[in-house]
């Protein structure tokens, strides 16, 4: 398990791109909404509040990578209307871009500051002991998290010395 504290680099009322990274396992989603076009309206101890106000005409691109078949591909939808609450838009459903579908995105997120995350549960066992692990080991030499069964033992060891060697020193 771990905790994620929240603290945005941009202050209320200021215009940021928002980006929501989403990852399960087997496919990450990657939207990116307009350049400058997301503020938060609001934040206290326990959320951020971040409202999108895209004008029509913008485009919000959703990239999606199915990891375990290397396969991707990118929607790119343009705003056509902006309400109080929703931002609805409009996708090509055939490569002509005649025909055409509709999606909404909430225009408004809240997001919740303090989160405890099981991580072994988004990631293998693996890419966390030699990927993210490591990371974190290089950046801060007192991290010590571990997913070995050992990690929470005391762990002791017993040898026996077999052999003891004197170097000779040339005069």
């Amino acid at each position: 398990m771990i905790w994620l504290y929240t603290t945005p680099t941009t202050a209320v009322d200021e215009n940021f791109t928002w980006i929501v990274n989403v990852y399960d396992g087997y496919y990450s989603i990657t939207t990116t909404f307009p350049t400058n076009t997301s503020a938060i309206t609001s934040m206290n101890n326990s959320t951020i509040v971040v409202i999108h106000t895209p004008q029509v005409g913008d485009e919000i691109v959703v990239d999606t990578l199915l990891e375990m078949y290397s396969y991707q591909y990118d929607t790119t939808y343009t705003v056509v209307d902006v309400t109080d609450d929703k931002i609805n838009t409009s996708y090509p459903i055939d490569e002509e871009g005649i025909n055409v579908s509709y999606f909404e995105f909430d225009r408004t997120e809240t997001i919740q500051r303090n989160v405890t995350q099981d991580i072994t549960s988004s990631a293998p066992e693996q890419i966390l002991e030699e990927q993210i692990f490591l990371i974190l080991r290089a950046i801060d030499e007192n991290f010590t998290v571990s997913l070995s069964p050992l990690a929470d033992e005391e762990v002791y060891f017993e040898f026996i010395v077999e052999n003891v060697y004197k170097t000779s020193q040339e005069s």
